[in-house]
């Protein structure tokens, strides 16, 4: 279930956010009912320094052994941090719709409430804030330097654009099995999850009704499968 910290800036529960992704991880979503977490570790690929605690006062003023060493041994210490990643923002974004889906992308449209809904009949705590973006050391908001959860929701400015919402999974019981590389797959329900269903702007004719197919046959109701209007030609 999702469970408010005040350690994590979270938005009001009207606040629109988007999870982009490919047909396949669709599939799963709509087939499975279930969302994919997956383990910090994995997404070093994009930033090396994920999960690092750069932003940490007390790291900064050691020897960058010592710190580095710290990194290695905090990053160790009981399961991996799981998360799931939205986008937040009002409106669609290109850039998403490149980095994440490609021609047969789809995105999923939903609220941050709908969000937290989605969490109430899992057994474990979820928690859900934004990712705080900066390039200067900063102090915990209540007043630690050093937290388990401050490296996977502290990210470089360069990342800036991603406006990242998360949501994120420490301790499992036995309800949910992780996976070897520390990945967590979570039972929702897609009807309560989503709002709307977006194609991707390069998408073919033929995706929608692929997408329509599948979600009538899992019983995914009244969703608006939405085609993206962003290269479409202005009426001027």
């Amino acid at each position: 279930m999702y469970q408010n910290d005040s350690r994590f800036k979270t938005p009001d529960d009207t606040s629109m956010i988007w999870r982009y992704m490919n047909y396949d991880r669709f599939k799963f979503l709509v087939k499975e009912q279930k969302l994919y977490f997956c383990s910090v570790d994995t997404i070093k690929r994009d930033d090396p320094y994920e999960g690092s605690y750069y932003a940490c006062d007390l790291l900064n003023e050691v020897d960058p052994s010592i710190a580095q060493n710290f990194v290695k041994q905090a990053n160790s210490c009981g399961p991996s941090i799981a998360v799931n990643c939205w986008h937040l923002s009002k409106s669609e974004s290109m850039a998403m719709w490149k980095l994440y889906s490609g021609d047969k992308g789809i995105a999923i449209q939903t609220t941050v409430g709908k969000l937290k809904v989605a969490f109430d009949g899992f057994k474990d705590i979820v928690y859900i804030g934004e990712i705080v973006y900066t390039d200067e050391p900063i102090e915990h908001p209540n007043g630690w330097t050093v937290d388990m959860f401050m490296s996977c929701m502290t990210k470089r400015k360069c990342f800036e654009h991603e406006k990242e919402l998360r949501a994120f999974i420490w301790n499992t019981t036995k309800q949910v099995t992780r996976e070897k590389d520390g990945s967590v797959i979570v039972p929702i329900k897609v009807n309560s999850l989503a709002e709307k269903v977006y194609l991707s702007p390069t998408s073919k004719g033929c995706l929608r009704a692929k997408v329509n197919a599948l979600m009538k046959k899992n019983n995914i109701i009244n969703i608006p499968i939405i085609p993206s209007r962003i290269l479409t030609a202005p009426c001027f």
